[in-house]
């Protein structure tokens, strides 16, 4: 599932082909910012969250695929804070 978080090389940049496919996403607390893509090739998602507050926010990454299949990664993220999390699909 997602690696990455603060301080990870990935930006959204890499993602800025507009071949890019932005995918559905809901915030998973009323805090978080956030916006997932998924890669020209489609063999990588990227999510970027931000955390604007003035706290820490957990949070998880939920990743469904066609088949009904779900995988998820909890993370957590420090108050003023943004990071790219990657992962293969």
């Amino acid at each position: 599932m997602p690696s990455g978080g603060a301080g990870t090389a990935a930006s959204a940049a890499d993602y800025d082909d507009v071949r890019a496919y932005s995918l559905s996403q809901k915030d998973s607390t009323d805090f978080l910012l956030s916006a997932a893509f998924i890669s020209p090739d489609g063999k990588t998602a990227s999510a970027v969250v931000a955390n604007p507050t003035n706290s820490a926010q957990d949070f998880k990454l939920l990743d469904s695929d066609a088949q009904g299949g779900a995988r998820a990664a909890r993370a957590s993220l420090p108050a003023h804070s943004i990071a790219t999390y990657t992962w293969a699909i």
